[in-house]
């Protein structure tokens, strides 16, 4: 007989999910944390740096550990501060001065009918 209980879960998560939203007080509150607001902030830079970073770790990690119930687990502890620090830096040295720029370049301005 084929286990289904990865069904029941996924239906658990989502009356769980559909509860949350209707009652949108905690779930607001948990997405305006200042946490996540940051993390939501330096997404792209997330997105763009993590496989590099992960890459990069995992192949020094393959020189010395070879357990790859330590390995995995230790790659994600050491890369994700990584890429937080990367994410943050590109956010602010590359991401808000061009942010800047398009303010300045590409005002909207409202212009009269015809």
């Amino acid at each position: 007989m084929k286990q289904i209980w990865g069904y029941s879960l996924l239906d658990y998560f989502f009356a769980v999910f559909i509860f949350a939203v209707v009652n949108q007080g905690l779930f607001v509150r948990l997405l305006e944390t200042r946490f996540l607001r940051y993390l939501g902030k330096i997404s792209y830079g997330l997105y763009v740096y993590h496989f590099p970073v992960v890459w990069f770790v995992g192949r020094i990690r393959d020189a010395g550990i070879t357990d790859e119930q330590i390995a995995k687990p230790m790659t994600l502890l050491i890369s994700f501060p990584i890429v937080l620090l990367i994410a943050t830096l590109s956010y602010r040295f590359i991401e808000q001065p061009i942010l800047n720029l398009k303010d300045r370049w590409f005002s909207l301005r409202s212009q009269p009918g015809k």
